[in-house]
């Protein structure tokens, strides 16, 4: 049996994963701050986080790492240092003491942030022009891991996710845009669309997300970078339009073209189907319907 060491177990897409692995025939070793009330047979508890010291010796025995622990798009913004130092330092911290622990297998959850605003649909091998700082503290992550483990000839994965979105298990759902449309829409509020109607985004279910890292873990010949989203483009316009749809509310929309900048985003997702066998099986409809119950009970 393998075990494995994750971070970020307790966040948005770990607990989601922990639930995705939970008949798995893995040992999870989770790093958290403070452990979930409810109990998993292959999960262990190690107290901690990435800025301590005290995960160093919870490597030992361990197979691989799954590194899930971030700081979201909004936090780096408003706290660039406290990015930095998670994102990027600690996540060093804990890739060289793993690799000094010789652990074979290294997942790790990246984002499609670290793209910008590339040409559609964006591959893999898109340049990395990350135009926000959380985008680029995460190219910062993805670009080491690959040198380091290419250093120690370990195998790695690196999933880049696109625009995650659903409830979360246990916790409050992530201020994400989604859930903004949601709440101001079922409240009768209007949204406000920045840089007019075009901007777009890749949505992908958190459930979804967890699934394809579990996939990864299974394959092992599932290495290098590996985008993994719904493949379609969706204008945040048409999120608000289907989300007051399901609300049977009128939608008010405040346009502001000369605000903002257009982002578009659609990934190109043939490695996922090729090398993982992953296709999303929550539609966005489905998934819309399943956010605004959330923000209404």
């Amino acid at each position: 049996m393998k075990t494995i060491f994750v971070t970020g177990a307790t966040g948005y897409l770990g607990m989601h994963f922990l639930r995705a692995a939970a008949e798995a025939p893995w040992t999870l070793r989770c790093l958290a701050r403070s452990r979930p009330p409810h109990e998993q047979r292959n999960v262990e508890w190690v107290t901690g986080d990435l800025l301590s010291d005290s995960w160093y010796n919870a490597l030992s025995g361990c197979d691989g790492i799954v590194h899930l622990a971030t700081v979201p798009l909004g936090d780096c913004e408003r706290d660039p240092q406290r990015g930095e130092r998670v994102i990027v330092e600690g996540y060093r911290r804990l890739l060289d003491a793993a690799l000094d622990r010789g652990v074979s297998r290294v997942w790790g959850a990246s984002t499609s942030e670290v793209y910008g605003n590339a040409r559609l649909p964006i591959a893999e091998d898109a340049p990395l022009q990350p135009e926000s700082l959380y985008g680029y503290y995460k190219a910062c992550a993805d670009v080491y891991t690959a040198y380091r483990c290419i250093e120690h000839s370990v195998a790695y994965c690196i999933l880049r996710f696109s625009t995650l979105y659903g409830v979360a298990i246990g916790k409050e759902m992530p201020r994400i845009v989604v859930r903004i449309f949601a709440e101001r829409i079922s409240r009768g509020e209007g949204v406000v669309l920045h840089a007019g109607v075009q901007n777009s985004r890749d949505f992908l279910h958190v459930s979804d997300a967890a699934r394809a890292l579990v996939l990864a873990i299974e394959r092992p010949d599932a290495t290098g970078v590996i985008n993994v989203g719904s493949g379609r483009e969706t204008r945040l316009a048409d999120v608000a339009t289907q989300l007051a749809r399901i609300c049977k509310v009128p939608l008010q929309m405040d346009v502001r073209g000369d605000e903002g900048r257009i982002r578009r985003a659609r990934l190109a997702t043939s490695r996922a189907r090729s090398a993982l066998g992953f296709r999303p099986r929550v539609t966005l409809s489905r998934g819309l319907r399943e956010v605004v119950r959330a923000v209404q009970s």
